[in-house]
Parts: structure tokens; sequence; C-alpha cells
């Protein structure tokens, strides 16, 4: 088998056609699109449920979180709006708690950092009492306060305070569709 090979001119032109083919093609895949935060729980959901009544349970708490992944609703209207009771609502709400983003369906900020740091560091039982009574405390820089009440030293609280710090408190951010996201 011959190849024909074109001539200088020939190539030049198809050569660059084909370049360009190329880089619109590599440009027009490179962009990604985002996956909402919505998608991005359901899709964690769907392996939990049993169910067309657990999936509408999942997509009632899912569908009340705002950009941030915080419940933008009471969890009692939730569950009247679902047709369920609370306790029934509460589960799903503690099981969307472990998805990934960790801390999603909390209330506010701290609920979110009080989840994550139960779930990555379980047995630190002083990070989640700085986190669940001493956050106020801690927003304020008021570390004198938090070592007399939780006995400690101020090293040991300066550590924990990074693992704070490793945390996300607004762990729906990420999914925000106002980001574009690059492969």
């Amino acid at each position: 088998q011959n190849l024909a090979i074109p001539d200088s001119g020939e190539w030049s032109e198809e050569y660059s056609q084909a370049d360009r083919n190329r880089s619109r093609m590599f440009l027009e895949n490179a962009v990604s699109p985002a996956e909402s935060l919505m998608e991005h729980l359901m899709n964690q959901a769907s392996i939990h449920v049993r169910n067309e009544i657990e999936r509408k349970l999942f997509l009632s708490v899912i569908s009340s979180l705002d950009e941030n992944g915080f419940l933008a609703y009471d969890p009692g209207d939730i569950a009247r709006s679902a047709g369920t009771g609370l306790d029934r609502i509460s589960s799903v709400i503690k099981i969307v708690n472990s998805f990934d983003p960790v801390g999603c369906a909390a209330r506010d900020s701290m609920e979110s950092l009080l989840i994550q740091s139960r779930y990555f560091y379980p047995e630190d039982v002083i990070l989640h009492k700085i986190l669940g009574d001493h956050f106020n405390d801690l927003e304020r820089l008021d570390y004198d306060t938090i070592t007399r009440a939780l006995k400690i030293d101020l090293p040991d609280l300066l550590a924990r305070t990074r693992l704070i710090q490793g945390l996300d408190p607004f762990p729906g951010n990420r999914y925000s569709r106002r980001q574009i996201r690059y492969i």
C-alpha cells in the first residue's frame, strides 16, 4: 500500500484544518459540565434505596438543600411535605450526612463541622466538644475559655483547631453550578 504524500502546499492546508479540528474537539471535551450537588447525592442515595418510597424520601431531603449543602427547610416541614413522620426523615438526613461530601443536610456550618469531625475523627471526643459546646468561643478565638472548660492546654487546642481547618464548613459549595470544572 502506497501512501500519497501531499506536496508542501496541500500538507500545510490539510494539517492546519486537522489541527484546528483536534484543538476544537479537545476544548469542547476538556470542559466538563459540573455535576450538581443534588445529582451527586442522589447517585449515592440510589445505592441505599430499596423501593420507590425510600427514593422519594431521599429526594425530599436532598432537594431541600441550599447551595452550601444545608437544609433550607425545617425537617418537620420536609416530613409533612413528604407525607411521612419526622423520625423517618431524620433517619434519611442522618444517612445523607455521611454521603460525600460529608456534612451535607446539616442545619448550619457548626453542625456540618461537627458531623464531619465525628465522621473523620470518631474517637476525638475533645474535638467534638470544641465544635458542639464551644463553637462560639472558637469563632471569637476565646481559647482561654475553651482550655479552662475542657481542661486542656493551648497546644492541644491549637492542634485540634488545625484539624477543624481541614474540614469544610460549606460542603455543598464545590458543587455550585457557578463553577466551571476542567478535566
